[in-house]
């Protein structure tokens, strides 16, 4: 309710792509990534000293320019060499699947702009790999593409409308009203709560401190190393 309390520790994570980025202190390990842009502070991730900071300084929340979605995303610089060189080899192998798709195209699918051309060199032995550092929306749409299925464009936020109510955010992000609805979020289990986004699905927390106010979000992101890979081309 208070972050100026000296034991947060709160400071800018100097490293992060994202100049926003904040983490505050929960106990000798465990680190919160914080958010703070235009007055709001958003509850991003938590996790192990070393993991919160490597998460922070490897991600940017930011609105999707062609959908307005709020969403996550992973910088593209920061893929394993091995993935890169992987990318590179199958690509000269393999036909790239999305090798005629136009950059409106995958903006419609709502790929972020720095992963352009990266999603056009995917072929099938790298699109999962690819896939599973989007956004979810992203995600589910280049993997229907791999199946032969054409995606429909993401829906796109309307001039005065909330980016944070987008369809493809509440993927993401849940909107509490006051401090009651707050509380019950956080005592309940991730998932059980009416309106969190369900498990398996990237979930994050926008919680303003001092009292909630309609702009205030909560839930919770899970680790990468726990994240679900897409449908798999064959369906399963």
């Amino acid at each position: 309710m208070d972050p100026s309390l000296p034991g947060f520790s709160m400071h800018r994570v100097d490293r992060a792509r994202d100049p926003n980025f904040w983490t505050a202190r929960v106990n000798r390990d465990i680190r919160m990534v914080i958010h703070k842009a235009g007055g709001d502070t958003l509850l991003a991730w938590v996790g192990h000293h070393d993991d919160a900071y490597r998460w922070a300084e490897t991600r940017r929340i930011e609105n999707h320019p062609r959908t307005g979605a709020v969403q996550i995303v992973e910088a593209r610089e920061t893929i394993e060499d091995v993935v890169i060189q992987r990318i590179v080899e199958e690509a000269v192998r393999l036909p790239r699947l999305f090798a005629d798709e136009t950059d409106d195209t995958l903006l419609s699918w709502g790929v972020p702009e720095d992963w352009l051309d990266t999603v056009r060199d995917a072929t099938e032995d790298t699109v999962v790999e690819i896939a599973i550092r989007l956004p979810s929306e992203a995600a589910d749409a280049i993997m229907s593409a791999a199946t032969g299925e054409r995606p429909q464009p993401a829906p796109v936020v309307a001039a005065g409308e909330d980016p944070w109510a987008h369809p493809d955010a509440l993927r993401r992000f849940r909107v509490v009203e006051d401090v009651e609805e707050l509380k019950a979020a956080l005592d309940a289990p991730l998932g059980k709560v009416d309106g969190l986004p369900p498990p398996g699905t990237a979930r994050v927390c926008r919680a303003g401190f001092q009292r909630p106010g309609p702009r205030d979000r909560i839930g919770g992101h899970r680790q990468d190393h726990r994240r679900p890979a897409p449908r798999c081309p064959a369906g399963r």
